[in-house]
């Protein structure tokens, strides 16, 4: 009965901890911090107040997983921390907009050099908050460009004696989430005469990244990787295909990145491989295979171009895109599942489609050599793609170390930062272009 007893109000502390403590920032929800801040606020009669939005209007969770996404706000979170005793005062809390939620929330009871908290103090700690913030996101390397600023709104916490404390709290907090929707409002409509003016014009910017044999760095071909114009927010691909998703173009835009592509690429020898990106909705479009851009990708050698789409969007129409797939290969084209291992693809429709090549997402490249678990994840799918007959390339490739441990395991093909980065100009297509060490 004892023993009961005395765990009875443990489980129940945990319970009410669990209610208000976020398992994957570690952050606590905002009333937990009220009996503080109303201290601060009884000290100072004001506080300052910020909202962070780190997606802004760009669906990063959508994009990368709600796994990347997780380990990305457990990390802002610990950024956000960092803040106390170099941008902003050592007593700054920090919280999240609700448990689960992805908004944050920094409670500022006076500037770094101590003075009370006021409108215009506010205005110039938001100032030196966003290009930290931006530094932080431009640092996890997303390839998401400019548009991975975030959504900063502020309020000043200020009333008289009447008004009970939480409420002035509360409509603090929606007066700086509503300062950072009219941004993104604003910066959302630029973004979408961006991408008309895009379209219009044709500014599609083509990339390529070569792609090796691991065993003697030899270039059998590159991938083409699409950019919006330079320095705006639409030069990520993962922006630009999103927003084109929401308004109806995707296929349009699709098209001219690949006619972009095909351009650029005419350079290229018989014998190498071109991978272009596509979507579910192009490959789907009866109407694709009788236009100029696909008759062009059919005049070159055949079997050298490469319709490669994610496995993230393998769900979309799975029955219909395999009769496409299984189409087009009989076109001439190869086939290339891309981001194998995110866990979002069913093994029966590899197995069906029998792709030509599928590629290892970064994910699980990325510090292989360190994760014995990574390895075991490894073998598993080397083992499934034998059994369809694909041939694996990894990702993502940066270190000495991460290429010796793919070698290992059997790994045949590879791309990364190791042996080159994403180019405007075709590289000679010799061995100097890639690491041979």
């Amino acid at each position: 009965m004892g023993q009961s007893d005395s765990t009875g109000p443990d489980r129940e502390a945990l319970r009410i901890q669990g209610s208000i403590l976020d398992p994957t920032t570690s952050l606590y929800d905002l009333p937990a911090h009220f009996d503080r801040m109303r201290t601060l606020y009884e000290q100072r009669r004001s506080l300052g107040l910020f909202h962070i939005d780190p997606s802004r209007n760009t669906n990063l969770e959508a994009i990368y997983g709600w796994q990347f996404y997780d380990t990305l706000l457990e990390r802002f979170a610990r950024r956000l921390e960092a803040l106390r005793g170099s941008l902003l005062s050592e007593q700054c809390l920090v919280a999240l907009d609700g448990v689960h939620s992805d908004k944050f929330l920094l409670i500022v009871p006076e500037t770094l050099s101590g003075q009370n908290v006021r409108a215009d103090s506010l205005h110039e700690m938001a100032e030196v908050l966003r290009p930290y913030l931006r530094a932080h996101m431009t640092e996890e390397r997303l390839g998401v460009g400019s548009a991975c600023e975030t959504g900063l709104g502020y309020a000043l916490i200020v009333g008289t004696p009447f008004r009970r404390f939480e409420r002035l709290v509360y409509q603090a907090v929606e007066e700086a989430r509503l300062m950072s929707t009219r941004r993104e409002e604003a910066q959302r409509a630029r973004d979408i005469a961006e991408l008309r003016r895009i379209l219009a014009d044709e500014s599609i910017d083509t990339l390529f990244q070569s792609i090796v044999r691991l065993d003697d760095s030899q270039i059998i071909g590159f991938e083409a990787l699409s950019r919006g114009p330079r320095r705006t927010a639409l030069e990520a691909p993962a922006v630009l295909f999103n927003l084109s998703s929401e308004l109806g173009v995707e296929r349009e835009l699709d098209r001219l990145c690949h006619e972009k592509a095909l351009r650029r690429a005419r350079v290229l020898g018989a014998d190498q491989l071109l991978f272009l990106n596509s979507i579910p909705a192009t490959l789907l479009d009866p109407a694709w295979q009788a236009l100029p851009v696909a008759r062009q990708a059919l005049g070159r050698a055949a079997g050298s171009v490469v319709l490669e789409i994610t496995e993230r969007s393998v769900h979309e129409q799975p029955e219909e895109l395999a009769d496409a797939l299984e189409r087009l290969r009989g076109l001439g084209f190869r086939v290339s599942i891309d981001d194998i291992g995110t866990g979002a693809a069913s093994f029966p429709f590899i197995n069906r489609i029998k792709p030509d090549f599928t590629k290892l997402d970064v994910s699980l490249v990325r510090g292989i050599d360190r994760s014995l678990i990574q390895q075991e994840v490894l073998r598993s799918l080397i083992e499934l793609c034998s059994k369809a007959e694909a041939t694996v390339i990894a990702e993502g490739i940066e270190t000495r170390e991460e290429l010796e441990v793919l070698r290992e395991h059997g790994v045949q093909f590879g791309q990364g930062f190791y042996f080159s980065h994403p180019t405007r100009a075709l590289p000679a297509l010799t061995s100097s272009t890639a690491r041979g060490d």
